[in-house]
């Protein structure tokens, strides 16, 4: 086969890291290599059992038992703590919310007091016109009812506790 000028003119350039990957593949099979035939070398070593564990002085043992004592104490102590704390928070925000409303309603009582006043002063004055359809309380005009027949306890005991529950105590003062 004939060369063609092309050919003879240069001479062929390898690609950029091209050698570099080159050279790391020969390293690491060489490695490769070199371990496989230490590793067939060797032999196995005997295992030697470790020493038996030495037993703490009495004193460091009291210290490390007296160390985790006073860790689950400290633990405790302090989940308590929390606890307090965020007991505290809360009682200190529901009064702080109880008292801005007894602020606001203390605030609010005179603006109602003054309004059925003159709610009642209103009734009042309109009672006083011809045209309101009211009448003075007469004796002659009154109506009187017939009571109704007695009815004996042993009907429904059980209804009229369930209406008044509370028969001992006063409903008001």
């Amino acid at each position: 086969m004939a060369a063609r000028p092309a050919e003879i003119d240069y001479a062929p350039v390898p690609l950029p890291g091209t050698v570099q990957l080159q050279r790391r593949a020969a390293r690491s099979s060489a490695r490769r290599a070199a371990y496989r035939s230490q590793s067939a070398r060797k032999t196995v070593a005997p295992v030697k059992p470790l020493a038996p564990k030495q037993q703490l002085p009495a004193v460091l043992r009291n210290l490390v038992l007296l160390q985790r004592g006073s860790s689950v104490v400290l633990l405790v102590l302090g989940v308590l703590t929390l606890g307090v704390y965020s007991r505290t928070v809360h009682s200190q925000r529901s009064w702080s919310r109880a008292y801005s409303e007894l602020a606001l309603l203390r605030r609010q009582e005179p603006q109602l007091t003054l309004a059925n006043e003159a709610l009642k002063q209103h009734l009042a004055d309109s009672a006083e016109h011809q045209d309101s359809g009211l009448v003075n309380p007469d004796p002659f005009n009154a109506l009187f009812l017939e009571p109704a027949a007695p009815r004996s306890m042993l009907d429904a005991p059980e209804a009229a506790e369930a209406q008044n529950p509370q028969l001992e105590q006063p409903l008001s003062y």
